[in-house]
């Protein structure tokens, strides 16, 4: 048996959002600890940010043999000092980093002598046969995904199909977790029912192939049975007292059945709890069917991802979406009493300034709630980093690690400047359509607090807009 303490980076987004819970870490540490019975602990500083010091007293005292670390791209900087640190201050133990930017650029991390390996893709059983060989004296096994340097040379073994059915893995450690300080930190949804809340995660990988998108859970789907994730559920439920779940898969409705069967036993179970969805719903694919269970289970949020609404865009980034079904989903969604939300993407290759407007115009015209306008990001691992990144500056490359710093990569074939006040003007325009004001005021919580600063937000927009009216007319 040997001590593992898998930990966070203590670096937040630039509005200080934590949005859902480590459930990578939690996986593995069931998955370590109830079948290899190691003895596991969690450090999760997105929660409770230790003091250098403070974390050094605590690795001295564990002492423990392996730490894995986890985080985005943006974090890199973060996991690369907290590395460091560790390695400074315990010299003997195996540091293995994971996560999202670690199975899309492994070599970010290997590269560094304070690193020991890189687990690509998911991390339960390559984790677990890490730790099997290292403790029989092999140091560099030929596990799925693992990379690692060897005579100087950097090794990394090719990811293979995973062999375990989702069913068979461990429930999460949700003990080894603060459930309760989740309640108090800012979460991204614009509205919540209960602020005690778990993610959950029905499924691995996704069908489609966007090319601004990851492949961490790889392209082939993976459910687990709507018995495991009901089962799931109920335990959250009566031993934590969970009443809100927040569903973080790629794609949840590509089983229909699945999904169905899911909500059928919430319904049939009595059980009152409520159901958001922050992404992983293809609304071309949802049914209206579908639709009417989630509501009758308990759904209040559906996120439905847009990104262009060019039809020569989405052939491009291979998301081939269909407008006029999603169109209908969503106002079926709406009607339903669902709040929903939308998300769009500026700035792909080669588009251009018309093809951005009628993005801005499907968006203004849909009855969403509310909505996201993203700038296009070529994540290193992608598709999209592939394609363009030669044509890249080292501006561009840099910003591409600090999470929404920056207002652009210039892919489109707009002018920046303009391509700049585009999207500034489009978000202010979409936040104040009376009708909209009138619809997402009728949805949400007359005493919520975010309410309140909406009204003030939506405010500022009105005086920002007029000001840059003014400025037009005394030109």
């Amino acid at each position: 048996m040997s001590e593992v303490i898998l930990i966070t980076t203590s670096k937040q987004l630039g509005y200080v959002s934590v949005g859902s819970h480590p459930i990578g870490l939690m996986y593995i540490a069931s998955y370590l600890r109830d079948l290899d019975r190691h003895n596991v602990r969690i450090i999760d500083q997105k929660i409770k940010a230790l003091s250098e010091s403070d974390l050094t007293t605590k690795l001295k005292k564990y002492q423990p043999k392996f730490i894995g670390i986890t985080g985005m791209t943006y974090e890199l900087d973060a996991i690369c000092a907290l590395a460091s640190m560790i390695k400074k201050t315990l010299p003997k133990v195996h540091i293995i980093i994971g996560g999202c930017h670690a199975t899309s650029s492994p070599e970010d991390f290997i590269k560094f002598d304070f690193i020991d390996y890189v687990i690509c893709g998911e991390g339960e059983i390559s984790f677990s046969e890490l730790i099997k060989s290292i403790n029989h004296g092999f140091l560099y096994p030929k596990i799925s995904g693992l990379a690692y340097k060897k005579n100087g040379h950097i090794i990394y073994n090719k990811i293979e199909s995973p062999s375990i059915s989702l069913d068979k893995l461990p429930f999460p450690a949700w003990d080894l977790i603060d459930i309760d300080a989740y309640s108090k930190t800012k979460r991204p949804l614009l509205n919540y029912k209960q602020k005690k809340f778990m993610t959950i995660y029905s499924s691995r990988g996704c069908p489609f192939h966007c090319i601004y998108c990851h492949s961490i859970f790889g392209k082939k789907l993976r459910s687990r049975s709507a018995e495991n994730i009901f089962k799931e559920i109920m335990i959250l439920y009566s031993k934590y007292q969970i009443k809100e779940f927040l569903f973080a898969d790629d794609a949840f409705n590509m089983n229909v059945s699945i999904a169905e069967k899911l909500m059928d036993y919430i319904i049939d179970s009595g059980i009152k709890i409520h159901i958001s969805f922050a992404c992983g719903l293809r609304g071309d694919y949802m049914t209206t069917k579908l639709l009417d269970k989630m509501k009758a289970a308990g759904t209040f949020y559906i996120t439905y991802a847009v990104e262009t609404a060019s039809p020569r865009l989405q052939k491009l980034i291979k998301k081939n979406l269909n407008l006029e079904k999603l169109t209908t989903i969503i106002n079926e969604t709406v009607k339903r009493g669902i709040f929903t939300r939308g998300c769009f993407m500026f700035g792909f290759p080669t588009e251009t300034k018309k093809e951005l407007y009628n993005t801005i115009k499907y968006a203004l015209n849909s009855k969403f709630h509310a909505a996201n306008f993203f700038i296009v990001t070529p994540y290193p691992g992608t598709e999209l980093f592939y394609n363009i990144k030669d044509k890249l500056s080292d501006s561009h490359l840099n910003s591409i690690y600090h999470y929404r710093k920056s207002d652009g990569y210039g892919l489109s074939n707009i002018n920046r400047k303009d391509f700049s006040k585009i999207v500034r003007n489009s978000k202010i325009k979409f936040l104040i359509q009376p009708i909209r004001l009138y619809r997402y005021f009728m949805i949400i919580p007359k005493t919520d607090f975010i309410y309140k600063s909406y009204l003030v937000f939506i405010r500022y927009c009105q005086i920002l807009l007029n000001r840059s009216i003014d400025k037009k007319r005394n030109a």
